[in-house]
Parts: C-alpha cells; structure tokens; sequence
C-alpha cells in the first residue's frame, strides 16, 4: 500500500469509527478522532500505545496509531483533517507535531523527557505527562536512601544546551548544604576519562539522568562498574539502569503513562472551554533498589525506605566489579 493510499484509508477508518461509535452510544453527539503517533517502532512505545489506546477507547474515542516516519510529507492543512486531536508519543513526535499541528487540533504527548527543553511549553497549547520524575522527588530519595549525603557527581557536556540545564536544574534543587561535583565529558579525551576523575573526587553519591547527549549503554556500564569498585553509589534514571547496577532510582511504567496521557486528553476533550494554558503533568512512578548492589556497598537502608522500594535484584546476584 503507497504512502497516499495508506492516509486514504486512515482518514476513512476514522470516519467510518467515529459514525459507528455515534450510532453505538447516542449519549455522544461525535465521538472524536484521534491518532497516537510514535517517535519509533520501540517496544516502550508500543506498550505505552497499549495503554493510551485502551484509554481512549474506554471513553468511547475512534484512535488510529500510524509511525511518525508515515507522516513527515504532510501539510499543517493535511494533518487537520485527519484527525480532531493527536497524541504523540515521544519527544521526536511531540516536537514535531508542535511544530506543524494548528491551534484548533488538540495536541497531546507522553514519553516525553523535559517538556520545556523540547519547546512543548511555549507556542502551540500542548497537554501532556512527562516521563521524567522530577529531580527534587529524586533528590528526596537519595536523602531517604542515604541519609549522610551532601555530596552529588554527575557527568553532563557543556557543549550540550540540554545537557547543561540537566546541571543548572540539579543544582537549582540541591538540599542546603549539598554541593554538586560536575564533570563535563566533552572537556575529555575519553568518557572513561571523565568517569574516573568524577569518581577520583570525594562524592557521596552519583546522580545519572535521561540525557542522550551523555548516557547509552556503553556508557551506563562504564559508569556502574567503575563506581561499585570505588564504592560510590549511583542513582539511576530509569529501571533498566538499576537493573544493570546502580543503587537505587526510579521507574515510569510505559503502560501506565499512556494511561495517564489517555486520561488527560479526554478531559481535554471534554472541556467545552477546551484550555489555552498547558498542562504538563509529572508521572506515576515507583521507587526501584538493587539488593545486590546495596550488599555489594555494604549499605545498610532505612526501613522507611525499603517499605515503599521494590527490590530489582537478591542479594549474591548481579554482575561484580
């Protein structure tokens, strides 16, 4: 199927779905069309697409979910007509979307990291719930985790725009009395240069966030393994990271943040007013701690902490330094 017959169809499927929903629940004068469009074929992608479509659908709503990739030829005029709102699913569609989309479309998003880095705040309205847990929240469970903190490492690129305001937002939250130790990979031959000068200073903790610019996985494991064997403990951003060794972090569910964002659109939706301020929500999220990196660290946690902490990992098990 060509590209053009592909968006014939969509646009008649969502027609089609929208009269067939009418006739269905006449409680609903017209039930809206909306298409999830995903940043990439990921795995998290589609998962959070189960539960946004779930969502929507529960609420009576005709959804259609296509690949950005499937849209980047079309016009502002030609994206309006599709659909009565879009949800886009990751940064690379939400700035995208942003960018194209007119105001009387209503735009929604998730899986997104740092709405205000990616434009999503300003301009065109857009509603949506990030991904990223915000960094007093994280702070407070470092300081829950190990109560003696007052010393944070990270690394960051000071070339990096996005990069830098990770550090100005860090330091920004940081308790008083904490200090912040920040190292600047790009001012390096290596980023095992810069890891090992970061772990060389007296730290108490590292803090890692959901930056491209600095994290991939080589550089995740990197990282971990140079810090179990200085005995430095790491929070990690996301859940595979404390899988693969750091103490403790955060996770976000992918399903249950589309069901978030599917919840907020509705309501969105459902306003007659329909609102010209965004609303940016921050996600459900769940308290994450690697036991065999805690028995590695010889780390004694606070019971307070381990009640609402879901261990990733048995003591004994784990990759060792």
């Amino acid at each position: 199927m060509t590209s053009s017959s592909s968006h014939t169809f969509l646009r008649l499927w969502l027609i089609g779905t929208a009269l067939l929903l009418t006739w269905m629940c006449p409680a609903t004068s017209v039930a809206d069309r909306i298409v999830v469009v995903l940043s990439a074929e990921a795995a998290p992608y589609r998962e959070t697409e189960k539960g946004l479509r779930g969502e929507l659908a529960r609420e009576k709503h005709a959804v259609e979910a296509v690949l950005l990739s499937s849209l980047s030829a079309k016009s502002a005029e030609e994206l309006a007509s599709l659909a009565d709102a879009f949800v886009a699913i990751g940064t690379e569609a939400a700035v995208w979307l942003h960018g194209r989309l007119p105001e009387t479309v209503v735009l929604g998003y998730c899986m997104v990291t740092d709405p205000e880095g990616a434009g999503l705040t300003k301009g065109r309205t857009a509603h949506g719930v990030r991904v990223d847990v915000p960094i007093k929240d994280q702070l407070a469970l470092i300081v829950d985790a190990l109560p003696q903190t007052r010393v944070i490492g990270m690394l960051y690129r000071s070339n990096n725009a996005k990069s830098k305001r990770f550090q100005d937002t860090l330091t920004a939250a940081l308790p008083t009395g904490w200090r912040v130790e920040a190292v600047a990979i790009d001012r390096y031959e290596t980023v095992a240069d810069a890891i090992t000068d970061l772990l060389g200073r007296k730290l108490d903790a590292v803090w890692t966030s959901a930056d491209p610019s600095v994290y991939d996985a080589a550089t995740i494991r990197s990282l971990l393994l140079a810090a179990l064997r200085k005995h430095v403990a790491v929070f990690g951003f996301s859940a595979p990271c404390v899988r693969a060794g750091a103490f403790i972090g955060t996770s976000v569910e992918p399903q249950e943040q589309g069901k978030a964002a599917g919840v907020l659109l509705h309501k969105i939706l459902a306003d007659p007013t329909r609102p010209t301020v965004g609303t940016h929500e921050s996600p459900k999220w769940s308290v994450l701690v690697n036991m065999s990196v805690a028995e590695q660290l010889g780390a004694e946690l606070p019971k307070e902490f381990t009640k609402k902490a879901v261990p990733v990992a048995k003591p004994g098990e784990g990759a060792r330094p």
